[in-house]
């Protein structure tokens, strides 16, 4: 799917600004894994386009995972987190519904472990994931700042708490009160469902 001028204003908007927000207190640069796992990139970039020749609708999916990650504490990765513990995760939030494609990010993981083990954060996959659905999908290729840390825990109240509802209005949606996040995350997040 190509994207138009209006489309492509608001993911330069997001790519330049997105990356700005570190989960867990990461420190974020260009190249962080530059030493540490050169090829990190490389993974990534090939299983978004082998999975989106296959389904187009996979960078939607991805975007929207994006999304619902960034906006519960900040890009983090808590959104892959299972339960455990007692602790009731944010997948489970009725929020967090119809979160789909997470197969992708368990590959890419997959991937990544293989070549550089404990080495390149979920939270920073998951936005280099995110800039890849993308670049594939007809829009600019932007670099992404890495260097986030994964959270060690999420919780569904957060997510019940920090994410809007699935039926929000347009007003409502520019009015949300999102934390950590600015206006052009929720005008991202409208986009992505003019992908589905």
């Amino acid at each position: 799917m190509k994207m138009g001028l209006r489309e492509l204003t608001m993911v330069l908007i997001l790519w330049g600004s997105c990356c700005l927000f570190a989960g867990g207190n990461g420190v974020l640069v260009l190249h962080f894994y530059k030493k540490s796992c050169p090829s990190a990139e490389m993974p990534v970039k090939e299983e978004m386009k082998r999975n989106m020749l296959s389904d187009i609708s996979s960078a939607a999916a991805i975007l929207r995972l994006d999304f619902h990650d960034c906006q519960v504490d900040g890009c983090d990765g808590s959104i892959l987190l299972g339960n455990s513990n007692g602790i009731t995760t944010e997948t489970l939030s009725d929020k967090n519904f119809g979160i789909r494609k997470v197969d992708i990010i368990n590959e890419i993981k997959s991937s990544l472990e293989t070549i550089c083990p404990e080495t390149v954060s979920c939270a920073d996959f998951i936005q280099l994931a995110a800039r890849d659905a993308v670049y594939l999908s007809g829009g600019p290729y932007i670099e992404v700042l890495t260097g986030r840390r994964d959270a060690v825990s999420g919780k569904k109240e957060r997510a019940d708490n920090q994410l809007p509802t699935y039926d929000i209005s347009v007003s409502e949606f520019t009015g949300f009160s999102f934390r950590r996040t600015l206006v052009w995350k929720m005008e991202l997040h409208s986009w992505v469902h003019n992908l589905y």
